[in-house]
């Protein structure tokens, strides 16, 4: 499995890039927080990984996937609004081999109209009629807002997520991912998180400058993008 497909929602750093060999992907840093999303996959079928914008969650949780014995069938949904079909069908997976349904950034998927709690129960592989494990990524914003959503809307989010094993993926990295960091990338120093390393925060940061000043325009539209996401809301932004 390829960490940098369409549709995964992973960010393919250009620094970690330069590290590639071949075509291989660029080396996966081992987190502290692996041996347990492991064991979660293993032994339940909704997993959540939770984490800030810039933890790498998203990375953290792929490279738990491909380390599934024998490797997975990984299920990604063609969109948000294909998911209640998708649940609510009974996917056909090769005999033996199990399947992941990737679902990066929850919140997308739990906003479709359609989508219940029921749905993620018995997600069932036909061929085999084993259970097919749901593995979601969730940042923490998106988390509080979803939990503190009013009415029967609310009540249904704390449902799903209640019935999710989740796992958090600290934003900071521990002195021993440092390490392993600094040995895979030599030459790079981690002095922040590693997702926000990979990510270049403060290049964007630079950009969004000479935007404010070359473009004023897109830069408004990027900071009320920016605002609607400080905000909780968990929909997209609509044209109107």
């Amino acid at each position: 499995m390829h960490p940098f497909r369409s549709g995964l929602g992973i960010f393919d750093s250009a620094i970690a890039a330069a590290y590639r060999v071949g075509q291989t992907p660029p080396p996966y840093v081992q987190r502290d927080v692996d041996p347990w999303l492991d064991e979660a996959l293993a032994t339940n079928t909704f997993v959540l990984v939770t984490g800030s914008s810039d933890a790498g969650k998203s990375r953290t949780a792929f490279a738990a996937a491909a380390r599934m014995e024998p490797e997975p069938l990984l299920l990604v949904p063609a969109s948000p609004r294909a998911l209640p079909d998708l649940l609510a069908s009974e996917a056909v997976v090769e005999d033996g081999r199990p399947a992941v349904l990737w679902l990066d950034e929850l919140a997308r998927y739990l906003t479709v109209p359609g989508v219940r709690p029921a749905l993620f129960e018995g997600v069932r592989a036909k061929a085999t009629g084993q259970a097919v494990v749901v593995l979601a990524t969730l940042n923490l914003t998106d988390h509080d807002a979803l939990l503190g959503a009013p009415g029967e809307i609310g009540r249904s989010m704390r449902e799903i997520l209640g019935s999710a094993f989740e796992v958090t993926v600290p934003s900071e990295m521990s002195p021993a991912e440092r390490e392993r960091a600094a040995s895979l990338y030599p030459g790079q120093e981690f002095g922040t998180g590693i997702g926000q390393h990979f990510a270049s925060t403060s290049a964007v940061i630079n950009r969004f400058s000479e935007y404010l000043r070359e473009d004023p325009h897109t830069a408004s539209v990027v900071a009320a993008a920016l605002d609607w996401r400080r905000a909780g809301a968990p929909r997209p932004v609509s044209e109107d």
